[in-house]
């Protein structure tokens, strides 16, 4: 009997301790229920006074470069570029993407680019930008709507890939992008100016003179057509005429046409130019009248005069006649 009393007092003993337990457990259940509300409870008052969430930054850390470039949010519609060398087909799928352009690319150019700054740019100034490295390597990007075409220099462009802008937009485009101006000329003959305006173009520019609508039709870079609005109005422009030493000529006598070749052989100016190889005077017939244009260096110009009054003289018959 002792033993099963042992026993006995032992299970009670341990029921009892079992007991305990589980009231200890359900009474203390309550606070820490109470306690995990509390503190669920914080964290979302927090947030209701945070300000908006902020993205992740794509921004490459010191420790690892990350060569994803910067996207900044749809409604300030600006890029940054973080670059560090990305093959081209990479970069331009990229920035076609971001700028909800159509890419038409045959083959990217050969290399990487590696460019970064903290700038933004928006999409016409990053084709700017990425004009100014691609035109080095012989491409150029072209916008035409929502397409983004990849052109190769070598190849040509197509007319009809280039925007025409009025000569007023000029200095809303950007240094580097493909334009075509019409450039309406007064007092010089579009053949005459076509072969300097030439000068002034690079690989990819070209100009076309229009002899009978008085216009030089000129596409380059936006930045290069600026520099011949800048000489075209040199020559053309009131401000021109003093500072470049334009002299105007009226021939009441002789001819142009029979003037203008013995000037040329005598101010060493090639027969089938109007300037001479020095640069140092240029002579050239006022469209649709009898005045010469002579501009250059004050002796040549100077010499010029001379020659012109030696020339336009009355002939005998015509003092005879008079």
């Amino acid at each position: 009997m002792r033993s099963f009393d042992c026993c006995h007092t032992k299970s009670i003993a341990v029921l009892a301790v079992l007991f305990f337990s589980s009231a200890d457990l359900a009474n203390s259940a309550e606070p820490m229920a109470e306690a995990r509300a509390k503190s669920a409870k914080v964290p979302q008052a927090a947030s209701a006074t945070a300000g908006p969430a902020i993205a992740p930054s794509l921004e490459a850390s010191p420790s690892k470069p990350d060569k994803r470039p910067v996207v900044l949010g749809k409604k300030t519609e600006k890029l940054r570029f973080q670059f560090r060398f990305q093959p081209w087909k990479d970069v331009l799928d990229w920035f076609a993407q971001q700028a909800d352009l159509s890419l038409v690319m045959d083959a990217p150019p050969s290399g990487t680019f590696n460019y970064s700054d903290t700038r933004e740019y928006t999409p016409a100034e990053a084709i700017d930008l990425l004009n100014g490295v691609l035109l080095t390597k012989g491409y150029t990007l072209v916008r035409r709507d929502r397409m983004l075409m990849l052109i190769n220099i070598e190849d040509g462009i197509p007319a009809n890939l280039v925007s025409m802008v009025p000569l007023e937009a000029l200095d809303s485009k950007g240094e580097f992008e493909l334009v075509s101006v019409l450039f309406n000329l007064n007092k010089i003959r579009p053949e005459d100016t076509e072969i300097e305006v030439r000068k002034l173009l690079g690989p990819q520019g070209s100009v076309v003179a229009l002899a009978k609508s008085q216009q030089l039709f000129v596409t380059d870079t936006a930045g290069r057509l600026r520099a011949v609005r800048a000489f075209l109005k040199r020559i053309e422009g009131p401000e021109g005429t003093v500072s470049s030493g334009l002299k105007t000529f009226r021939l009441k006598y002789a001819r142009p046409e029979e003037v203008l070749p013995i000037l040329r052989q005598l101010l060493e100016i090639p027969e089938d130019k109007n300037l001479a190889a020095d640069g140092s005077i240029r002579v050239a017939q006022e469209v649709g009248s009898d005045r010469l244009l002579v501009s250059g260096r004050p002796d040549k110009v100077a010499r010029a005069s001379e020659i012109i009054e030696g020339l336009d003289v009355p002939s005998p018959g015509a003092e005879g006649t008079g």
